[in-house]
């Protein structure tokens, strides 16, 4: 069972609102157990199981508290786990499993699930990452550097926009934000998507609003 957001309001804000919620909850076993996954995701590009998350953690948390940490962790949606308890992502949407975002850090090379993770990942990580995707539309290389505080250095093309899906603050997010959230070539890309998927409920991001976004979300 997952946790909703509270009090879903604006679609287009509930997902950034959602992660405030959460951040107020975690405890110290949480952000412990996270930065081990988002260290193996970033630098070896693989996750160590729940179960050996349990293990790694039984002498500085106990076996106990650190498999709580994990299902709570879980529960707020910071890691995604298949049935046989392996981890298939984690917070910031690092993933095990290649995609289009490929995201460059000094740790090496891992990949994210959408654009919004690309986002957030820098202030994240609080170090520099390049990212390399492409058009949600034309398929159109692209690729943006971003500062350790989430601002936009570089992009290329320069006329980079975003699309931050709608949430319901109910539903699930692989479903929700995942396959609806793109990097564009330029407007005219995202409005043309925009017009062919129907016009999606969501929130179109320009370059402006990147570091915004990012820094609240991370």
């Amino acid at each position: 069972m997952f946790a909703n957001l509270d009090v879903p309001k604006s679609t287009e804000t509930n997902f950034l609102r959602y992660w405030q919620q959460v951040a107020k909850v975690l405890g110290h076993d949480e952000h412990a157990v996270l930065e081990h996954l988002i260290d193996a995701g970033t630098t070896r590009g693989w996750f160590p199981s729940c179960a050996q998350l349990a293990d790694r953690f039984e002498e500085t948390l106990g076996r106990e508290d650190a498999q709580k940490a994990v299902e709570r962790l879980v529960h707020f949606r910071l890691i995604e786990a298949g049935p046989d308890g392996r981890i298939l992502s984690t917070i910031c949407g690092i993933t095990a499993g290649r995609t289009r975002f490929a995201a460059k850090a000094d740790s090496g090379t891992f990949y994210l699930r959408a654009a919004i993770d690309c986002l957030t990942i820098a202030p994240t990580l609080q170090k520099p990452v390049t990212i390399t995707t492409t058009c949600g539309h034309t398929g159109a290389p692209i690729q943006l550097a971003f500062a350790a505080d989430g601002s936009l250095i570089e992009s290329t093309p320069r006329t980079v926009t975003a699309f931050l899906p709608g949430w319901d603050g109910r539903s699930p997010l692989t479903d929700a934000i995942a396959p609806k959230s793109h990097f564009f070539a330029d407007g005219d890309a995202l409005g043309d998507w925009q017009q062919l998927a129907g016009d999606p409920d969501g929130m179109p991001l320009t370059e402006d609003t990147f570091r915004f976004i990012g820094i609240e979300m991370a």
